[in-house]
């Protein structure tokens, strides 16, 4: 999945992107991202309560979805849905000149809230679905090698924590979800400061910056497949419903990762030739000219020379 998206993005052959992968996926400190979310029933949680939660691992070197998790959960005695959260969100009245794609995507959202109304009556508590979720984590057996991402981690993860119950290290807090201390990655923050936006509007705006500043970089480059600069499509989408949102988040957070590891070794090659087996050629970068300060360094080097 992540694999055929890198491929897609820069242009690569299979064979080329295999060659650069071999080499990049070595630099990898985590291989597994575990991304949870949340939903809310307002924000004030003195008031109002997670009626649901999920979470996604993904595998950065395979570029695949490992697992998902998914539970409701009861609201505590005395906590409710706020009224402003339903008015402005969960019910907000779908205006009248919406287009279909946005009065149906409202619509969806009505119906997911029914399925929440019916699915917290019957839900373990906050204790029990977080201690569900720490023996989820725990089978999966990637204690080792995995880092819980967040594009929220003051929200998410801050809330998730909440309902830990502290009776053994593993269920402290999402910092000690795999056994050992461990924090939570803020994802937006890093796409965010890669994109020189410290203050954006949201993960997403995030996500597009940080992609608009791997294409400047990959445009450096010239690839036998005509790259796709546009931002991946995944199978699910992000609809508020806490597994799929969580899987876009790991995939997104994988996806710009393994991209940043890539264009390094894109960037590495790119100051000789490259054999053709790898699918590229060298077109220029920055500062790189021929004596005369004129054509490309390209021009000026012809003899092929192994990748080293």
């Amino acid at each position: 999945m992540l694999h055929a998206a890198w491929k897609r993005f820069l242009g690569l052959t299979d064979e080329g992107f295999e060659i650069l992968w071999a080499r990049a996926k070595e630099k990898i400190k985590y291989r597994y991202l575990l991304a949870p979310d949340t939903e809310k029933t307002g924000e004030n949680m003195k008031q109002c309560f997670m009626p649901c939660f999920g979470a996604a691992i993904v595998d950065v070197v395979t570029g695949e979805i490992v697992d998902t998790f998914f539970t409701f959960v009861s609201p505590p005695e005395g906590r409710g849905w706020s009224d402003l959260c339903l008015h402005e969100f969960w019910l907000k009245p779908v205006p009248s000149g919406a287009s279909p794609e946005d009065r149906e995507r409202q619509e969806k959202l009505y119906r997911w809230y029914d399925e929440i109304v019916e699915g917290v009556k019957t839900a373990p508590n906050g204790e029990d679905a977080t201690q569900a979720f720490v023996d989820w984590v725990a089978s999966q057996s990637i204690d080792d090698e995995a880092v819980v991402v967040s594009d929220t981690c003051g929200g998410d993860v801050g809330i998730m924590d909440q309902c830990f119950s502290g009776k053994s290290e593993r269920t402290t807090s999402m910092k000690y979800v795999f056994g050992k201390y461990r924090p939570p990655k803020d994802i937006s923050s890093w796409m965010g400061g890669f994109a020189e936006q410290t203050f954006c509007e949201g993960v997403w705006h995030n996500k597009e910056k940080a992609l608009k500043r791997f294409q400047e970089l990959a445009e450096h480059l010239q690839t036998d497949n005509e790259p796709d600069f546009t931002a991946p499509k995944w199978h699910v989408e992000h609809d508020h419903r806490p597994d799929h949102d969580a899987t876009v988040i790991a995939l997104d957070a994988a996806f710009v990762f393994g991209l940043q590891l890539l264009v390094a070794e894109l960037l590495k090659c790119a100051g000789v030739p490259i054999l053709t087996r790898l699918g590229l050629r060298i077109t220029s970068l920055p500062g790189q000219y021929s004596d005369d300060g004129t054509r490309p360094v390209s021009d000026v080097i012809k003899a092929p020379v192994d990748v080293y």
